[in-house]
């Protein structure tokens, strides 16, 4: 996920469509902390902007995600 690194590198929040959980299917703003690698499936830190929380939101499940800047 080149956009994903970017966003990292760069400390730029993201927009997301995530396919899991209760918001499924929901357009996400995040600012991404890091890459987890993980038996179960890597995951990217991040601070949800929906949430007031830090979450983890496995890689498989993210969709159509773009850099804000």
């Amino acid at each position: 996920m080149p956009k994903l690194v970017q966003a990292i590198e760069g400390k730029k929040d993201i927009d997301f469509i995530y396919d899991k959980g209760p918001k499924k299917n929901q357009t996400r703003r995040a600012t991404p902390l890091g890459v987890v690698r993980n038996p179960d499936g890597d995951y990217l830190n991040a601070f949800c902007k929906i949430d007031n929380q830090n979450k983890r939101f496995y890689l498989s499940t993210i969709k159509e995600l773009e850099v804000v800047f």
